[in-house]
């Protein structure tokens, strides 16, 4: 056994997950051995992004291959902070951090999602990419809202509130939030029941109490025949290209 606390940081690209990272560190103990482990894919980015103080944390990165994650958690680790892919479809993380996290038993604490809301204001096709993070999410952190109206991010937690969600919505002002002691307890405020020991992921069709099982399987994880995921998650990384040239 690990004893490790497992945080996963999820949301796209550029939505600022760095600077709150190492606010939410500020709320750990200097004797705590920390790891924060980003994709091969951004960990060239991950340096700026999250700093490269090795007093502060070990920056580690992960790969992913064939809906598996590779990454190792160093001896002596009391916090492991998984940095998702913020290019790549959260629901296939998820499931393999699942397994993963198993295999290495680690203990989830709690998953955050940090929201680029300038990016989700202006391309509302994005909602199911966003709800699918958010399904997922005991915290979700509401980031980069310049020029966005207070009405916009008012309807945007209110979408989630009314469908009687239980994460914990919060604005970040200057990349901090106001409590990180707060948003880090590792009590679930999650709608998935992904990470609930009493949850299958496999539907056995032979069994009569298929029904009962089907309830239990995380919708986000449901398959059709065809093996394709039952609900479709829009591929952000062309989205995240057009946001990019905007700014060059």
């Amino acid at each position: 056994m690990n004893n490790a606390f497992a945080y996963v940081l999820m949301g796209s690209a550029g939505s600022g997950r760095g600077e709150v990272l190492i606010d939410l560190l500020s709320a750990l103990s200097p004797t705590d051995r920390v790891v924060v482990c980003v994709s091969e894919e951004e960990s060239d980015k991950a340096g700026v992004a999250f700093g490269t103080n090795p007093d502060s944390f070990i920056l580690a990165s992960w790969r992913g291959e064939g809906g598996e994650i590779s990454a190792e958690v160093p001896e002596g680790t009391t916090h492991f902070f998984f940095v998702a892919d913020g290019r790549r479809n959260p629901v296939d993380q998820m499931e393999a951090f699942y397994h993963w996290s198993q295999e290495h038993d680690l203990e989830l604490a709690r998953i955050i999602t940090v929201v680029h809301c300038g990016l989700a204001h202006d391309n509302p096709d994005l909602k199911k990419w966003y709800d699918a993070c958010i399904h997922f999410s005991d915290y979700v952190l509401l980031n980069r809202r310049e020029g966005i109206s207070e009405k916009w991010i008012k309807a945007f937690q209110d979408r989630y509130r009314k469908a009687f969600y239980p994460c914990i919505f919060e604005i970040v002002k200057k990349g901090r939030v106001k409590n990180p002691t707060l948003v880090l307890d590792p009590l679930p405020r999650r709608m998935s029941q992904l990470f609930d020991d009493n949850v299958d992921l496999e539907i056995d069709l032979g069994e009569e109490d298929v029904a009962d099982q089907e309830e239990k399987i995380d919708p986000y994880l449901d398959r059709l025949p065809s093996g394709k995921r039952a609900r479709d998650i829009p591929d952000i990384a062309p989205y995240l290209s057009r946001e990019e040239a905007k700014e060059r």
